[in-house]
């Protein structure tokens, strides 16, 4: 049975607000690591860090993300999506894009390297 663009819609905002949520958490836990985590901790929440960017990025990269935008894409659905489904889906299309061809275990030490590095920086 084919589903209502509606209810593939309301699936597909879930689903972005799943990755938004993780990134909302990782915009707090890099400012924690910035303005008053202890040296010691550093290490730890760069860890988690890595682990949630390595959820979010999964999540957009994800095959079930490339079916969504194949659906909200394709001549059929293109001509029902307004102004705001077309921002999401651009936006969407434009991280897949860019970061399917990476590895998940690179992007993982990378974001926690680059945690560690800035704490050290400063």
């Amino acid at each position: 049975m084919k589903k209502d663009y509606n209810d593939v819609l309301k699936d597909f905002k879930e689903y972005v607000k799943k990755i938004e949520y993780y990134n909302n958490t990782l915009a707090l836990l890099q400012w924690d690591l910035l303005t008053g985590i202890p040296e010691k901790g550093i290490p730890a929440r760069s860890e988690i860090i890595g682990l949630l960017s390595t959820e979010s990025f999964k999540l957009s990269i994800s095959d079930e993300m490339e079916e969504y935008l194949n659906y909200f894409t394709n001549e059929e659905n293109k001509g029902e999506n307004n102004n705001i489904t077309k921002g999401i889906v651009r936006e969407c299309k434009k991280h897949f894009d860019r970061y399917r061809s990476i590895p998940e275990d690179k992007y993982r030490e990378y974001v926690q390297l680059t945690s560690q590095a800035q704490s050290i920086w400063e």
